[in-house]
């Protein structure tokens, strides 16, 4: 299970390939902010993954990640190319952070895919796994703000308490 979603993980973040033609942006993107809290306290390095619903969805990848604030900015991928903000509409959300076997964080290094070097999810998977997630969000004018409170995961307890 924890591999099927560092699989996902990973396709996600590499998108298409090259040969294949770029996706439209899409015709309104909204900026989309929000802040991501485990216990009440921000959490940094972590990944907020919205999944548009409904048909025609799936040539846009729309993501942000947390800072040292737990704050997010959502941008929108379309082919190669980033842009500010999401389109309207329902989403499914996910949010993960994987960690090391000690708690601490896994520094970005896309050559090596996480499952490799034992990384495991510091997020409950009813947060965490796209298909489990309870998390919802209905993106529109005026509605741009998305804080979310996740738990710990019980298998590896969480981030490091600092």
């Amino acid at each position: 299970m924890r591999y099927g979603v560092c699989v996902l993980l990973a396709m996600f973040l590499a998108g298409c390939g090259e040969d294949d033609p770029p996706a439209e942006k899409p015709d309104q993107l909204l900026p989309v902010t929000g802040t991501v809290k485990m216990d009440g306290k921000p959490l940094p390095g972590a990944v907020v993954i919205f999944l548009l619903q409904g048909q025609g969805t799936s040539a846009f990848n729309v993501m942000g990640s947390t800072g040292a604030e737990g704050t997010y900015t959502l941008k929108t991928r379309a082919g190669q190319e980033f842009h500010d903000g999401a389109p309207p509409g329902e989403y499914k959300v996910f949010i993960t952070r994987m960690v090391k076997p000690d708690g601490s964080a896994l520094p970005p290094d896309p050559s090596t895919p996480p499952a490799m070097v034992g990384a495991k999810e510091s997020i409950a998977f009813k947060f965490s796994n796209p298909g489990q997630t309870v998390l919802k969000a209905s993106v529109a004018p005026g509605k741009d703000k998305f804080d979310f409170e996740v738990e710990p995961n019980a298998i590896t307890g969480g981030p490091p308490r600092l």
